[in-house]
């Protein structure tokens, strides 16, 4: 095996580039020439149109200028040399590649070797604004693989969906004639290779990874799991952080994935400097109504064991005071708008968000930008006295025991039975009575500073508005809310037990 680090050192480049002092680990490749001379830039070298906005969030927490991929600055003249550059080091290990095929003409193996030429990973060089190698783009997923055994291997390629992680031993397995293990799930590569037709493969390959060599945004680093399934046409995204967590691409038509399929066109997305996000859409059915709703990235699986039952305490307590709006005041506010308690403005807790709600009958500027106001209010403002809390107490408890009925219990019962030592068995988001019971305002106020924060919210409004003018309203609001203190944590969810 001979293994060779370029061109992965063109984040050592970019580093370089971006003014700091790096060393090429792997040798120095001269100064860029002229700007005439420099290789272009990427066609898709802004990021997609409509992006999932955790994407967007991941890079910027990739290009901090403190971190290891301080891009964010570059302009096309610098993302020119950083391609030069890359082509330079990929120059440099195909003279080191020359050398070994050289010595096997040379020993007089040739003729009795088989040379499989692959990477761990791509490089997207420019592509969507990302000098990174571990995003689904095409540009970092897709890989060179070149097997070839000299009189063996037919010249050419494939179109075959192919997985170096798991195929690669199979073929090799095939190629010297040894039985494959059957619990190998990969498929030898040997039939393509030799130009056969293999009239049955697979349809889709399924690919994960881990976004985590992140910096620090406002006091947050963002890290974020995705899945990739890829067929022959066709690239579908998901991710676990974000308010849209999906993306798909139609290969075919749009080979640079340049627009993201699943999202809707007619919605106008943001995300503000402080990582807040927004989504708006005009909808003039019913004429003159509009619906608000701020989604807290966070609910009971964010809770400790001293928490459980907080993040729905804290819900409530949103209505209960805040630096502008005095205790039980935010229900008379919108009553004089037309918005009637509970069928109007309300607001839910689940495991995983939390979610406020305010329907307005009238679509008038005063309407919602008072709307916007308790928003903003109840995302960073809360007073949390120690009296509303023990005046709210009563309020949770007697929910909690409403809702303490056989089909909850039997409810309660199946989750834990079906994800045993994960939060979804153990975090209903009523909670536990004695937290509860003894829940103090610093305690709540722990939970809220952790976690009612910029970057774990988006503000979704649809009906009769202009989304360019709500859009300023939002800048106006929210633009210079900060979280306090330490950001919250996400829990471990556990492996899965198996069974059968």
């Amino acid at each position: 095996v001979a293994s060779f680090l370029n061109p992965h050192n063109v984040c050592e480049w970019a580093r370089r580039l971006a003014g700091r002092e790096q060393r090429l680990n792997c040798g120095e490749i001269g100064e860029p020439p002229p700007l005439a001379q420099l290789p272009p830039v990427p066609a898709n070298l802004a990021p997609p149109q409509n992006e999932p906005d955790g994407m967007t969030l991941i890079r910027r927490g990739y290009q901090v200028d403190s971190g290891a991929f301080p891009v964010g600055k570059f302009t096309v003249e610098d993302w020119r040399k950083e391609r030069w550059g890359y082509y330079r080091m990929i120059e440099k290990v195909d003279a080191e590649i020359g050398k070994v095929l050289a010595a096997l003409r040379q020993a007089g193996l040739e003729d009795n070797t088989l040379i499989v030429f692959t990477a761990d990973h791509g490089e997207c060089a420019g592509a969507h604004g990302f000098n990174q190698k571990t995003v689904f783009y095409e540009e970092s997923a897709r890989i060179p693989l070149i097997i070839a055994g000299k009189g063996k291997t037919a010249g050419g390629r494939t179109d075959k969906l192919v997985n170096t992680g798991i195929d690669l031993l199979p073929t090799m397995l095939d190629f010297a004639g040894l039985a494959i293990p059957w619990k190998l799930p990969g498929r030898s590569l040997l039939p393509l290779a030799l130009g056969k037709e293999v009239p049955e493969w697979r349809d889709h390959l399924v690919v994960q990874n881990n976004m985590s060599q992140t910096g620090v945004i406002n006091g947050m680093q963002p890290t974020m799991e995705g899945r990739m399934l890829r067929t022959d046409r066709y690239k579908y995204c998901i991710y676990t952080r974000g308010q849209r967590r999906e993306s798909l691409v139609d290969l075919q038509v749009d080979p640079g994935e340049t627009s993201d399929l699943a999202a809707d066109p007619a919605v106008t997305y943001g995300i503000l400097p402080n990582g807040m996000r927004y989504a708006l859409m005009a909808n003039h059915m019913p004429k003159g109504q509009v619906s608000l709703r701020l989604r807290i990235d966070a609910g009971s699986f964010q809770e400790t064991e001293s928490q459980l039952g907080l993040a729905h305490f804290l819900e409530h307590m949103a209505f209960r005071g805040s630096a502008h709006v005095p205790d039980n005041e935010a229900f008379h506010i919108l009553e004089r708008f037309g918005a009637a308690m509970g069928a109007d403005s309300n607001a839910y807790t689940q495991h995983t968000e939390t979610v406020y709600k305010i329907d307005l009958p009238k679509n008038d500027a005063a309407g919602i930008d008072t709307a916007l106001m308790l928003m903003r209010e109840t995302a960073g403002e809360l007073t949390l006295s120690e009296a509303a809390v023990d005046s709210e107490r009563s309020v949770v408890l007697s929910e909690e025991r409403v809702g303490d009925t056989p089909g909850a219990r039997v409810q309660k019962a199946q989750l834990e039975f079906d994800f045993p030592g994960q939060p979804l068995g153990t975090r209903p988001p009523i909670g536990s009575v004695d937290v509860l019971k003894a829940a103090k305002a610093a305690d709540i106020r722990a939970f809220y500073d952790a976690y009612y924060r910029p970057e774990r919210t988006t503000l979704i409004i649809a009906g009769d508005i202009s989304p360019k003018a709500i859009e300023k309203q939002i800048k106006l609001r929210f633009t210079h809310w900060r979280g306090r203190g330490p950001a919250g944590g996400d829990p471990v969810l556990g492996p899965p037990r198996v069974r059968g």
